[in-house]
C-alpha cells in the first residue's frame, strides 16, 4: 500500500473512531440528539442521522461478515472481500469530514449495492435472505438523495434490479453450501435487522417532526429580538390565568412597563443601540422574575409581566426592585453609559375583571406613572385612587 493510500485509510479510521467517540451511547448519538439550531429542524437533519447510521451499520456487519467466514467458513477471500467493504463504507465520513455530502452518502449506496450483489451470488445464496436489503437500500437511498430528481430515482431502480437479479440467479453460482442451520439464521437475522432499520428511520422522522413543531411553536410565541414571549402568546396565557384564578380562587397581578424616553435613545444613538436597550432591559427582567413569573415585550418598548398569586403589595415591591435594578444598570455604548428607566403600572386581578380591563388600566396607571415625573411604579388599588410611588 502506497503512503498516501496508508494516509487516506488512516484518516478514514480516525473519522469513524470520532464518530464512535462522541457517540458511545449510540442511540443518544442518533435518536435523541436535540436540535441546536435552526438548521437542524430539517429534512437535512434526517438524512445526517440516516447517513451515519447506515455507514456504522454497514461497517459493523460487514466486519462481523468478515469474522464469519474466516472462522466458520474458512474462506480467506470471503473474509476479505467482506472487509474490503467495511472498510468502503469508511469513505462516508472522509468525504463528510470534506463537506462533499453528495458523495459520502452515493458512496454508502453504491458500497452496500456492490456489496450484496456479490457476496449473495458468489459466497452464499439466495438461501441466506440477503437480498432483502435491497428493501432497504431503495428507502434509504430515496431519503438520503431526495434533493437530487435523478440520483433518488436510479439508485431505487438499481437496487430493484439487483434484488430481482438476486431472485432468478438462486444459488447457480453460490461458493458453498453452508448448513441449512445457518442460512436459516442469516435469513432470521436479515430481516430482523431490517425490521430494526425501518424503524429506527421513522423514529428518526417522528422525532424530528416534533422537534420541528416545537421550533415552529417557538418561532410563533416568542418576540424574535428579547426572546421573550410575544404578544399573542400572553394573550393565551392572561386567558389562562383567569381561568386558573376563578377555579382556585387565587389572585394574580400585571404589570406593564415602558421605557421611558426611548424614542430620544433611538434619535440619538440610533435604532441599533435602541434594541440593545430593549435586549438588557429583557435580560434584567428575566434576571429578577420568579420562575413561576412571564414576561413578554408587549410591542415596541412596553412590557408586560405576568404575575401569578401574587397580590397587589408583593406586586408593587416587585415592581420597585425591578425599577430600582434597570436604572442602576445603564448601557455601556462607546465607552458612555446610557441611563435606562422605566414607568411601571400594575394591577391586580378582581373577580368579574376580564383581561382586557386589566391590561387597559395597567396601561392607564402606566402613563399615570410618566405624566407623574417618569421612572416610578402606580399601582392600582380599588379602595383608593392610585397614588404614585415615589423614587
Amino acid at each position: 500500500m502506497s503512503n498516501r493510500s496508508a494516509d487516506v485509510s488512516q484518516l478514514a479510521i480516525r473519522e469513524l473512531y470520532a464518530t464512535l467517540s462522541v457517540g458511545i451511547r449510540f442511540r443518544k448519538k442518533i435518536l435523541l440528539t436535540m436540535p441546536s439550531a435552526r438548521s437542524d429542524y430539517s429534512l437535512e437533519a434526517i438524512r445526517n442521522k440516516i447517513g451515519d447510521l447506515c455507514a456504522l451499520l454497514g461497517f459493523g456487519i460487514s466486519t462481523l461478515y468478515s469474522l464469519a467466514y474466516l472462522l466458520f467458513v474458512d474462506s480467506v477471500t470471503g473474509a476479505a472481500l467482506n472487509q474490503v467493504f467495511a472498510f468502503g463504507y469508511l469513505l462516508y465520513f472522509l468525504f463528510k469530514r470534506h463537506g462533499k455530502l453528495y458523495l459520502a452518502r452515493l458512496s454508502v449506496a453504491v458500497n452496500f449495492i456492490v456489496q450484496m450483489l456479490l457476496v449473495t451470488i458468489f459466497f452464499t445464496s439466495t438461501e441466506s435472505g440477503l437480498q432483502y436489503y435491497y428493501i432497504v437500500s431503495g428507502a434509504v437511498s430515496y431519503i438520503l438523495h431526495s434533493h437530487d430528481a435523478r440520483t433518488r430515482i436510479i439508485l431505487p431502480l438499481i437496487s430493484v434490479v439487483c434484488y430481482l437479479t438476486l431472485e432468478i440467479s438462486g444459488n447457480s453460482y453460490a461458493a458453498f453450501q453452508l448448513d441449512p442451520r445457518v442460512f436459516h439464521f442469516v435469513r432470521v437475522a436479515t430481516i430482523l435487522t431490517i425490521f430494526a432499520i425501518f424503524i429506527i428511520i421513522i423514529r428518526l422522522f417522528h422525532r424530528e417532526n416534533d422537534l420541528q413543531n416545537r421550533w415552529l411553536t417557538q418561532l410563533s410565541t416568542t418576540d424574535p429580538l428579547t426572546h421573550l414571549l410575544n404578544r399573542r402568546a400572553t394573550q393565551n396565557a392572561l386567558e389562562r390565568e383567569v381561568a386558573r384564578s376563578k377555579a382556585q380562587n387565587s389572585t394574580f397581578s400585571i404589570l406593564i412597563g415602558d421605557i421611558d424616553h426611548f424614542k430620544a435613545i433611538n434619535d440619538h444613538h440610533g435604532h441599533q443601540c435602541g434594541d440593545m436597550v430593549l435586549i438588557k432591559v429583557a435580560q434584567t427582567l428575566r434576571e429578577l422574575l420568579r420562575e413561576q413569573d412571564a414576561v413578554s415585550r408587549w410591542g415596541g418598548e412596553e412590557f408586560l409581566l405576568l404575575l401569578p398569586n401574587t397580590d397587589a403589595a408583593h406586586a408593587t415591591a416587585l415592581a420597585e426592585r425591578l425599577r430600582v435594578s434597570i436604572e442602576n444598570a445603564p448601557l455601556q455604548e462607546h465607552q458612555h453609559d446610557i441611563n435606562i428607566t422605566m414607568s411601571f403600572g400594575g394591577v391586580e386581578y378582581q373577580p368579574h375583571t376580564t383581561v382586557e380591563d386589566m391590561i387597559q388600566m395597567a396601561d392607564q396607571l402606566m402613563y399615570e406613572a410618566k405624566r407623574a415625573g417618569r421612572n416610578r411604579v402606580v399601582f392600582h388599588n380599588p379602595m383608593e385612587q392610585p397614588n404614585p410611588v415615589p423614587t
